[in-house]
Protein backbone atom coordinates (compact mmCIF):
# COMPACT_ATOMS: atom_id res chain seq x y z
CA UNK A 1 0.00 0.00 0.00
CA UNK A 2 2.94 2.61 0.59
CA UNK A 3 3.91 1.67 -3.06
CA UNK A 4 0.92 2.67 -4.59
CA UNK A 5 1.11 6.21 -2.14
CA UNK A 6 4.11 6.72 -3.23
CA UNK A 7 3.35 6.33 -6.73
CA UNK A 8 0.10 8.39 -5.89
CA UNK A 9 2.03 11.01 -5.06
CA UNK A 10 4.78 11.25 -8.31
CA UNK A 11 1.79 10.41 -10.88
CA UNK A 12 -0.11 13.21 -9.18
CA UNK A 13 3.07 15.79 -9.26
CA UNK A 14 3.55 14.99 -13.13
CA UNK A 15 0.15 15.30 -13.78
CA UNK A 16 0.25 19.13 -12.32
CA UNK A 17 3.14 19.56 -14.06
CA UNK A 18 2.03 18.34 -17.16
CA UNK A 19 -1.31 20.62 -16.80
CA UNK A 20 0.72 24.03 -15.54
CA UNK A 21 2.53 23.66 -18.55
CA UNK A 22 -0.39 23.07 -20.76
CA UNK A 23 -2.00 26.45 -19.32
CA UNK A 24 1.23 28.36 -19.33
CA UNK A 25 1.65 27.12 -23.10
CA UNK A 26 -2.31 28.69 -23.96
CA UNK A 27 -1.71 31.48 -21.75
CA UNK A 28 1.61 32.87 -23.88
CA UNK A 29 -0.25 31.99 -27.34
CA UNK A 30 -2.78 34.27 -26.22
CA UNK A 31 0.01 36.73 -25.07
CA UNK A 32 1.85 36.61 -28.77
CA UNK A 33 -1.56 37.19 -29.90
CA UNK A 34 -1.99 40.65 -28.12
CA UNK A 35 1.41 41.51 -28.68
CA UNK A 36 0.73 40.98 -32.53
CA UNK A 37 -1.89 43.09 -33.30
CA UNK A 38 -1.01 45.86 -30.37
CA UNK A 39 0.00 49.32 -32.57
CA UNK A 40 0.10 53.01 -31.53
CA UNK A 41 -2.13 54.72 -34.03
CA UNK A 42 -1.07 58.14 -35.70
CA UNK A 43 -3.06 60.40 -33.23
CA UNK A 44 -0.78 58.56 -30.57
CA UNK A 45 -3.45 56.15 -29.39
CA UNK A 46 -2.49 52.77 -28.21
CA UNK A 47 -4.86 49.95 -29.86
CA UNK A 48 -5.06 46.36 -30.32
CA UNK A 49 -6.57 45.58 -33.45
CA UNK A 50 -8.48 43.13 -34.10
CA UNK A 51 -8.20 41.56 -30.28
CA UNK A 52 -8.09 38.03 -29.69
CA UNK A 53 -10.86 36.23 -30.91
CA UNK A 54 -10.82 33.68 -28.24
CA UNK A 55 -14.71 33.93 -26.99
CA UNK A 56 -13.28 33.47 -23.20
CA UNK A 57 -11.76 36.75 -23.56
CA UNK A 58 -15.27 38.34 -24.32
CA UNK A 59 -17.72 36.73 -20.98
CA UNK A 60 -17.64 39.23 -18.75
CA UNK A 61 -15.70 38.31 -15.43
CA UNK A 62 -15.29 34.94 -16.94
CA UNK A 63 -11.37 34.59 -15.46
CA UNK A 64 -9.66 34.84 -19.10
CA UNK A 65 -8.32 38.44 -19.57
CA UNK A 66 -5.84 40.14 -21.13
CA UNK A 67 -4.50 44.07 -20.77
CA UNK A 68 -1.60 46.02 -22.14
CA UNK A 69 -0.02 48.46 -19.81
CA UNK A 70 2.50 51.25 -19.34
CA UNK A 71 4.79 51.75 -16.13
CA UNK A 72 1.64 54.46 -15.64
CA UNK A 73 -1.45 52.89 -16.61
CA UNK A 74 -3.60 50.14 -18.39
CA UNK A 75 -3.47 51.01 -22.16
CA UNK A 76 -6.01 48.23 -23.72
CA UNK A 77 -7.88 45.69 -21.78
CA UNK A 78 -9.89 42.59 -22.63
CA UNK A 79 -13.77 43.12 -22.64
CA UNK A 80 -14.52 40.21 -19.96
CA UNK A 81 -12.43 43.06 -17.45
CA UNK A 82 -15.65 45.17 -17.77
CA UNK A 83 -14.13 47.98 -16.43
CA UNK A 84 -11.91 46.39 -14.01
CA UNK A 85 -7.91 45.71 -14.79
CA UNK A 86 -5.76 43.77 -13.43
CA UNK A 87 -3.30 46.99 -12.33
CA UNK A 88 -0.31 48.82 -14.39
CA UNK A 89 2.19 45.84 -13.44
CA UNK A 90 -0.67 43.53 -13.95
CA UNK A 91 0.75 41.54 -11.24
CA UNK A 92 -2.38 41.04 -9.49
CA UNK A 93 -3.40 37.53 -8.40
CA UNK A 94 -7.24 38.47 -8.19
CA UNK A 95 -9.70 39.41 -10.79
CA UNK A 96 -12.00 42.70 -10.17
CA UNK A 97 -14.75 39.88 -8.85
CA UNK A 98 -11.91 39.04 -5.78
CA UNK A 99 -11.34 35.72 -7.65
CA UNK A 100 -7.90 34.39 -7.64
CA UNK A 101 -6.10 34.38 -11.01
CA UNK A 102 -2.89 32.39 -12.62
CA UNK A 103 -1.10 34.79 -15.01
CA UNK A 104 1.23 35.57 -17.35
CA UNK A 105 3.03 39.06 -18.32
CA UNK A 106 5.50 39.46 -20.88
CA UNK A 107 7.49 42.57 -21.78
CA UNK A 108 7.48 44.10 -25.44
CA UNK A 109 6.93 47.47 -27.62
CA UNK A 110 4.76 48.11 -29.64
CA UNK A 111 5.37 49.92 -33.47
CA UNK A 112 5.08 53.79 -33.73
CA UNK A 113 6.43 53.94 -29.82
CA UNK A 114 9.30 53.17 -27.93
CA UNK A 115 8.07 52.88 -24.95
CA UNK A 116 8.34 49.47 -22.54
CA UNK A 117 5.10 47.82 -22.42
CA UNK A 118 3.41 44.55 -20.49
CA UNK A 119 1.41 42.35 -21.22
CA UNK A 120 -0.98 40.36 -19.13
CA UNK A 121 -2.96 37.17 -19.48
CA UNK A 122 -4.73 35.53 -16.83
CA UNK A 123 -7.24 32.46 -16.27
CA UNK A 124 -9.25 31.53 -13.54
CA UNK A 125 -7.22 29.56 -10.84
CA UNK A 126 -10.13 27.46 -10.35
CA UNK A 127 -10.58 26.64 -13.85
CA UNK A 128 -6.72 25.08 -13.48
CA UNK A 129 -7.77 22.93 -10.29
CA UNK A 130 -10.77 21.43 -11.83
CA UNK A 131 -8.99 20.61 -14.66
CA UNK A 132 -6.31 18.96 -12.68
CA UNK A 133 -8.97 17.38 -10.28
CA UNK A 134 -10.83 15.69 -13.39
CA UNK A 135 -7.52 13.75 -14.32
CA UNK A 136 -6.40 12.74 -11.04
CA UNK A 137 -10.24 11.29 -10.15
CA UNK A 138 -9.55 8.76 -12.61
CA UNK A 139 -5.56 7.98 -11.39
CA UNK A 140 -7.18 8.01 -7.57
CA UNK A 141 -9.85 5.44 -8.72
CA UNK A 142 -7.84 3.28 -11.01
CA UNK A 143 -5.23 3.13 -7.78
CA UNK A 144 -7.82 2.59 -5.58
CA UNK A 145 -8.79 -0.69 -7.77
CA UNK A 146 -5.33 -1.74 -7.91
CA UNK A 147 -4.47 -1.35 -4.09
CA UNK A 148 -7.97 -3.36 -3.72
CA UNK A 149 -6.75 -6.52 -6.01
CA UNK A 150 -3.53 -6.61 -4.60
CA UNK A 151 -5.13 -6.69 -1.23
CA UNK A 152 -7.29 -9.38 -1.98
CA UNK A 153 -4.63 -11.52 -3.76
CA UNK A 154 -2.22 -11.17 -0.76
CA UNK A 155 -5.08 -12.29 1.50
CA UNK A 156 -5.75 -15.14 -1.05
CA UNK A 157 -2.25 -15.95 -1.35
CA UNK A 158 -2.28 -16.09 2.88
CA UNK A 159 -5.15 -18.01 3.08
CA UNK A 160 -3.67 -20.49 0.36
CA UNK A 161 -0.46 -20.50 2.50
CA UNK A 162 -2.35 -21.45 5.83
CA UNK A 163 -4.04 -24.19 4.07
CA UNK A 164 -1.02 -26.07 2.70
CA UNK A 165 0.32 -25.71 6.72
CA UNK A 166 -2.72 -26.57 8.62
CA UNK A 167 -2.80 -29.64 5.77
CA UNK A 168 1.24 -30.07 6.92
CA UNK A 169 -0.12 -29.90 10.62
CA UNK A 170 -2.90 -32.61 10.18
CA UNK A 171 -0.12 -35.04 8.72
CA UNK A 172 1.91 -34.45 11.67
CA UNK A 173 -0.68 -35.13 13.79
CA UNK A 174 -1.40 -38.58 11.91
CA UNK A 175 1.92 -40.02 12.73
CA UNK A 176 1.55 -38.84 16.01
CA UNK A 177 -1.34 -41.02 16.27
CA UNK A 178 0.01 -43.93 14.47
CA UNK A 179 -2.68 -43.20 11.04
CA UNK A 180 0.47 -42.98 8.89
CA UNK A 181 4.47 -43.92 9.32
CA UNK A 182 5.59 -40.70 7.68
CA UNK A 183 5.04 -37.27 6.59
CA UNK A 184 3.90 -36.72 2.85
CA UNK A 185 5.62 -34.64 0.98
CA UNK A 186 3.99 -31.35 0.83
CA UNK A 187 3.26 -29.44 -2.63
CA UNK A 188 4.82 -26.25 -0.84
CA UNK A 189 8.27 -26.35 -2.27
CA UNK A 190 9.16 -23.93 1.20
CA UNK A 191 8.00 -26.95 3.48
CA UNK A 192 9.65 -30.00 1.33
CA UNK A 193 12.62 -29.41 3.48
CA UNK A 194 11.20 -29.31 6.77
CA UNK A 195 8.69 -32.85 5.77
CA UNK A 196 12.04 -34.87 4.80
CA UNK A 197 13.52 -34.02 7.76
CA UNK A 198 11.07 -35.09 9.58
CA UNK A 199 10.39 -38.29 7.51
CA UNK A 200 14.36 -38.59 8.83
CA UNK A 201 14.07 -38.09 12.50
CA UNK A 202 10.93 -40.56 12.20
CA UNK A 203 12.98 -43.31 10.49
CA UNK A 204 16.03 -42.84 12.99
CA UNK A 205 13.84 -42.58 16.13
CA UNK A 206 11.97 -46.04 14.72
CA UNK A 207 15.30 -47.57 14.40
CA UNK A 208 16.02 -46.93 17.91
CA UNK A 209 13.03 -48.57 18.99
CA UNK A 210 14.15 -51.27 17.52
CA UNK A 211 17.36 -51.76 18.77
CA UNK A 212 15.41 -51.01 22.18
CA UNK A 213 13.04 -53.61 22.07
CA UNK A 214 15.80 -56.22 20.28
CA UNK A 215 17.95 -55.76 23.01
CA UNK A 216 15.15 -55.79 25.99
CA UNK A 217 14.87 -59.35 24.05
CA UNK A 218 18.35 -60.77 23.92
CA UNK A 219 18.70 -59.15 27.69
CA UNK A 220 15.36 -61.41 28.55
CA UNK A 221 17.24 -64.74 26.80
CA UNK A 222 19.97 -63.64 28.48
CA UNK A 223 18.99 -63.92 32.19
CA UNK A 224 15.80 -65.88 32.09
CA UNK A 225 17.79 -69.50 31.48
CA UNK A 226 20.85 -69.34 33.88
CA UNK A 227 17.74 -67.94 36.58
CA UNK A 228 15.64 -71.23 35.72
CA UNK A 229 18.85 -72.96 35.91
CA UNK A 230 19.67 -71.67 39.30
CA UNK A 231 15.79 -72.47 40.67
CA UNK A 232 16.34 -75.96 39.66
CA UNK A 233 19.73 -76.49 41.54
CA UNK A 234 18.44 -74.23 44.72
CA UNK A 235 16.72 -76.11 47.71
CA UNK A 236 13.83 -74.96 49.05
CA UNK A 237 15.09 -72.14 51.07
CA UNK A 238 16.51 -70.41 48.13
CA UNK A 239 13.35 -70.88 46.04
CA UNK A 240 11.58 -67.18 47.65
CA UNK A 241 15.21 -65.49 46.82
CA UNK A 242 15.33 -67.14 43.18
CA UNK A 243 11.30 -65.99 42.80
CA UNK A 244 12.23 -62.51 43.92
CA UNK A 245 15.49 -62.20 41.34
CA UNK A 246 12.95 -63.22 38.65
CA UNK A 247 10.15 -60.89 40.04
CA UNK A 248 12.26 -58.05 39.26
CA UNK A 249 14.33 -59.26 36.07
CA UNK A 250 10.85 -59.43 34.97
CA UNK A 251 9.71 -55.85 36.23
CA UNK A 252 12.37 -53.74 35.02
CA UNK A 253 12.17 -56.16 31.29
CA UNK A 254 8.41 -54.31 31.72
CA UNK A 255 9.53 -51.10 32.05
CA UNK A 256 12.16 -50.98 29.45
CA UNK A 257 9.82 -52.61 26.72
CA UNK A 258 6.91 -50.17 27.67
CA UNK A 259 9.58 -47.35 27.64
CA UNK A 260 10.54 -48.47 24.23
CA UNK A 261 6.79 -48.84 23.25
CA UNK A 262 6.11 -45.40 24.40
CA UNK A 263 8.82 -43.67 21.70
CA UNK A 264 6.96 -45.65 18.97
CA UNK A 265 4.28 -42.65 17.58
CA UNK A 266 2.66 -45.05 15.29
CA UNK A 267 1.92 -48.27 18.08
CA UNK A 268 -1.90 -48.83 18.70
CA UNK A 269 -3.72 -51.84 18.80
CA UNK A 270 -7.65 -52.47 18.84
CA UNK A 271 -8.60 -53.49 22.80
CA UNK A 272 -11.40 -56.27 21.82
CA UNK A 273 -9.53 -58.56 20.84
CA UNK A 274 -6.71 -58.46 23.80
CA UNK A 275 -9.51 -58.52 26.09
CA UNK A 276 -11.12 -61.63 24.62
CA UNK A 277 -7.77 -63.19 24.55
CA UNK A 278 -7.07 -62.20 28.43
CA UNK A 279 -10.62 -64.17 28.95
CA UNK A 280 -9.82 -67.26 27.48
CA UNK A 281 -6.83 -67.43 29.32
CA UNK A 282 -8.33 -66.63 32.68
CA UNK A 283 -11.19 -68.90 32.23
CA UNK A 284 -9.68 -72.19 33.85
CA UNK A 285 -9.01 -70.67 36.77
CA UNK A 286 -11.94 -68.71 37.21
CA UNK A 287 -13.98 -71.95 36.53
CA UNK A 288 -12.28 -73.74 39.29
CA UNK A 289 -12.65 -71.10 41.73
CA UNK A 290 -16.09 -70.46 40.39
CA UNK A 291 -15.77 -67.11 39.22
CA UNK A 292 -17.99 -65.71 36.20
CA UNK A 293 -15.82 -63.41 33.74
CA UNK A 294 -16.99 -61.04 31.64
CA UNK A 295 -15.36 -58.92 29.30
CA UNK A 296 -16.95 -55.73 27.08
CA UNK A 297 -15.10 -53.62 24.77
CA UNK A 298 -17.83 -52.39 22.53
CA UNK A 299 -17.00 -49.11 20.88
CA UNK A 300 -13.52 -48.90 22.68
CA UNK A 301 -11.05 -46.81 21.03
CA UNK A 302 -7.70 -48.34 19.70
CA UNK A 303 -4.82 -48.56 23.12
CA UNK A 304 -1.96 -45.88 21.91
CA UNK A 305 0.77 -48.96 22.74
CA UNK A 306 1.38 -52.38 22.10
CA UNK A 307 -0.83 -55.46 22.03
CA UNK A 308 1.52 -57.54 24.29
CA UNK A 309 1.70 -54.23 26.62
CA UNK A 310 -2.05 -53.92 27.37
CA UNK A 311 -2.45 -57.79 27.61
CA UNK A 312 0.13 -57.67 30.41
CA UNK A 313 -1.78 -54.77 31.92
CA UNK A 314 -5.28 -56.03 31.61
CA UNK A 315 -4.15 -59.91 32.68
CA UNK A 316 -2.21 -58.37 35.94
CA UNK A 317 -5.57 -56.81 36.97
CA UNK A 318 -7.66 -59.64 36.22
CA UNK A 319 -5.59 -62.11 37.52
CA UNK A 320 -5.77 -60.29 41.07
CA UNK A 321 -9.20 -59.64 40.46
CA UNK A 322 -9.95 -63.30 40.12
CA UNK A 323 -8.23 -64.60 42.61
CA UNK A 324 -9.66 -62.25 45.45
CA UNK A 325 -13.55 -62.37 43.93
CA UNK A 326 -16.39 -63.64 45.57
CA UNK A 327 -18.58 -64.17 42.85
CA UNK A 328 -17.63 -62.64 39.63
CA UNK A 329 -15.42 -60.09 37.55
CA UNK A 330 -16.06 -57.90 34.49
CA UNK A 331 -13.70 -56.25 32.64
CA UNK A 332 -15.06 -53.03 30.48
CA UNK A 333 -13.06 -50.97 28.08
CA UNK A 334 -15.11 -47.48 27.27
CA UNK A 335 -14.21 -44.38 25.89
CA UNK A 336 -14.07 -41.85 28.71
CA UNK A 337 -16.04 -38.59 28.30
CA UNK A 338 -13.73 -35.73 27.41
Amino acid sequence: MGALLAAWGVLSSLLSDFVDRRLGAELDAAARAVMAVSDWDATGGFVVLPPPADPRFEQPLSGWYWQVADAEQVLARAPSLVTGNLGPSGLGVLGPDGASLISRARGFTAPGDGRALTVTVSLPASEAAAELSAIRRPLLLALAVLGAALLAAQILAVRAGLVDLDRFVHAIGSVRDGKAKTIPLPEVTELRPLAEELNRLIAVNAAQIERARAHAGDLAHALKTPLAVLGNRAGPEDAALIDRMDRTIRWHLKRERAAAAGLDPAASCAVEPVLADVEMVLAPEARRRGIAVSVTAQDAPDFRGDADDLAEIVAALAENAVQWAEGSVTVTATRAAS
